[in-house]
């Protein structure tokens, strides 16, 4: 199974999103620091996770999610 696959729903909270909007690429860029990566190479693989994330995942309105949050937490440990 993969992110994209067509089985999975998956959602992400509006304010989680703008974190990793956030989080991702600075995390990216301290790894990439720490190697000795290209910092081209880390910019562009930042990117493309982002852009994954945004493909295959619906980002939710807080609201939203609040009221799916409980039977979310059902599922992940059934």
């Amino acid at each position: 199974m993969s992110l994209g696959d067509p089985r999975l729903d998956l959602f992400l909270p509006e304010q989680m999103w703008e974190e990793v909007q956030v989080e991702q690429p600075r995390r990216i860029s301290a790894f990439a620091r720490r190697r000795g990566l290209d910092v081209e190479v880390a910019e562009e693989l930042s990117t493309l996770c982002l852009e994954a994330v945004e493909a295959n995942v619906a980002v939710r309105a807080r609201a939203v999610y609040s009221a799916l949050e409980a039977d979310a937490r059902a599922r992940s440990f059934a």
